[in-house]
């Protein structure tokens, strides 16, 4: 019986065309600065640019990262922690509300953001042009996102939860909707 794992997609037929239409959709919704960045960050990482977005899909549909990783990746990155914060689904995770995410989003300041774009890391700039930049198949950075303040958790300042809710109810998605019902209740113990 064949494999049924990343890397082996001719030998599963049903296993490749699900990736494979998932890669098309994917492409089709790519803006071209979006592109860019993929093919940059596929570059350097030194695979093409369809392994590398069949890559990030796999660890989006069947991987996530508890508490250990996220920590583990937070200290590989030698970056200055006084320059990012983490957010979202990662901080629901440090916060013990989740037991895992997909990946993680860290806020950054403006100094980290420059040295990241000038050392060549993918770049993407929203209408307010903040921008958004890819670090890693799980790592995304955002530049100046804080509501509120941060805290230590672990060793890593992290989004208080009345900003995580702020940024919860900003994003508005529906399994944001999930994440603020956790998050009120840990704000009313």
């Amino acid at each position: 019986m064949a494999e049924n794992k990343p890397g082996t997609y001719g030998y599963n037929k049903e296993y490749a065309k699900k990736y494979m239409a998932k890669l098309s959709e994917i492409k089709v919704r790519m803006s071209p600065e979006e592109k860019e960045a993929i093919a940059a960050a596929a570059q350097r990482s030194g695979v093409s640019v369809n392994q590398y977005v069949i890559s990030a899909v796999e660890r989006r549909m069947n991987r996530t990262m508890e508490r250990n990783e996220i920590l583990a990746q937070l200290e590989d990155m030698e970056l200055n922690q006084s320059e990012f914060w983490v957010i979202t689904g990662a901080a629901m995770v440090l916060y013990g509300l989740r037991p895992k995410t997909y990946d993680i989003d860290l806020g950054i300041t403006t100094a980290l953001a420059d040295d990241l774009e000038r050392a060549g890391y993918p770049v993407k700039r929203n209408e307010n042009g903040q921008r958004k930049i890819i670090f890693n198949q799980d790592i995304e950075m955002f530049e100046n996102w804080l509501c509120d303040k941060t805290q230590l958790v672990n060793g890593f300042r992290v989004i208080s939860l009345e900003g995580l809710l702020e940024m919860k109810k900003q994003l508005g998605r529906e399994k944001d909707l999930r994440d603020i019902a956790l998050i009120e209740a840990a704000l009313e113990k």
